[in-house]
């Protein structure tokens, strides 16, 4: 409603004809106590954000192994990176690498760093430490173009209460609202519970801060709806 009501109408520059309206910035936030943070009222590509979230953590950068996870949303950017057809996409052993996505810089940053072994093994060691963050953005690989996508949500980071309870906070700087949005909310708050599984955490809920936040002209029919 607020960006229906106080948004601005731009043209997107990645797409040819399409205007968004947009506001500058917005929170969200949810306790699991209200339940699991999954929308009723439209569908909602459940395995596809539990799969992605799956390929993300174990390092994967090969569309192919996206592909047997049945996760094919990507194959357009690969298309582009690679300049090939999307049919060609990830066959005959070329045009499959996705470059320096959000896996990589989470499992293996600058070639040499695992973040999420690090965290993981402070969350055990240290639950009460400042600064349990990773982060995605990497300016110079995104300057020269070295993933077939630059990272929408850029950062997250882990924090701990005085009872032990997790909470999964995420930065993301360009946010479609009725698409995107809901698959985010699954893949951080199932992000939540996967971390607090393997530190012996409780999970508490998530935190979306979320800028330059939009809906497509294109989906307005379905946002009234919504």
């Amino acid at each position: 409603k607020q960006i229906l009501n106080s948004g601005f109408d731009y043209d997107d520059p990645n797409r040819v004809n399409v205007k968004r309206r947009q506001i500058t910035h917005f929170r969200i936030e949810h306790d699991f106590k209200e339940g699991f943070p999954i929308l009723q009222t439209k569908k909602v590509f459940w395995n596809g954000a539990i799969n992605e979230l799956k390929a993300f953590l174990s390092g994967y950068t090969d569309v192919r192994e996206l592909k047997q996870l049945k996760i094919n949303f990507w194959d357009k950017d690969v298309a582009n990176f690679h300049n090939c057809k999307v049919e060609e996409v990830g066959k005959q052993n070329k045009n499959y690498d996705m470059g320096k996505i959000y896996s990589y810089q989470m499992r293996n940053w600058q070639g040499q760093f695992d973040q999420i072994q690090n965290l993981v093994k402070t969350l055990r060691e240290n639950p009460y430490a400042t600064k349990k963050i990773v982060t995605m953005w990497n300016p110079l690989e995104v300057y020269n173009k070295e993933m077939c996508l630059s990272p929408c949500h850029w950062s997250w980071e882990a924090l701990v209460d005085g009872d032990k309870n997790l909470t999964i906070k995420w930065n993301q700087a360009s946010t479609d609202v009725f698409l995107g949005l809901p698959i985010n909310i699954v893949y951080y708050s199932t992000l939540c519970h996967v971390l607090a599984r393997l530190t012996g955490l409780k999970p508490k809920g998530i935190i979306g801060d979320l800028t330059n936040v939009h809906i497509y002209h294109n989906h307005f029919e379905a946002v009234f709806e919504q």
